[in-house]
């Protein structure tokens, strides 16, 4: 029953190939953000375990990435955003040991460095 928190990933697929990037962001993914718990995970083995706004921001940033990832422009705030989540990682790692921290760096994608 945890794949039904892949159904905003597949709507974030079809509104961002069709509708384009940021009606995906503003019709799939901050509507996931506002309405739906954050706390429901999808757990798979040995994979990173995703809630409804991982699966729906994940499509739209790779789409992202791949169609203006040469265009961005990286900043000091994309640099500190970065190594915040990256020390949380290591902090994480160092503390409780790989899963967590998987689990935690995964978090810190979806919900930190994405949007």
């Amino acid at each position: 029953m945890g794949f039904i928190a892949a159904i905003p990933g597949i709507l974030a697929i079809i509104f961002a190939t069709s509708r384009g990037i940021p009606a995906a962001f503003l019709q799939v993914y901050l509507p996931v953000m506002i309405l739906i718990p954050d706390y429901y995970r999808w757990v798979l083995p040995a994979l990173p375990d995703p809630t409804f706004g991982e699966a729906a921001i994940f499509p739209i940033a790779v789409l992202f990435i791949i169609r203006y990832g040469s265009q961005w422009r990286f900043s000091l705030t994309d640099i500190l955003i970065a190594g915040f989540a990256l020390s949380m990682t290591v902090s994480e790692y160092l503390a409780t040991g790989y899963s967590d921290a998987q689990n935690l760096m995964f978090d810190m994608l979806g919900t930190i460095i994405f949007p």
